[in-house]
């Protein structure tokens, strides 16, 4: 999922690692990327950003 959204190559990646809880920079970095549909569910940018967050926890529920 890192790579779809190219944060894994970024820097701010290692800052969200370092404190997974900057929601707020999460969320911009992926409204960064605009508009992205979906056809297996129906996302948003604060689902993104929570699937992100619990992948980065070792959240797997």
């Amino acid at each position: 999922m890192y790579q779809e959204f190219g944060i894994a190559f970024t820097f701010t990646y290692g800052e969200l690692a370092q404190n997974p809880g900057n929601h707020q920079l999460l969320v911009e970095i992926i409204s960064s990327f605009g508009p992205m549909p979906c056809h297996i569910m129906e996302v948003n940018t604060e689902k993104l950003a929570g699937m992100i967050e619990d992948a980065i926890v070792g959240n797997l529920n």
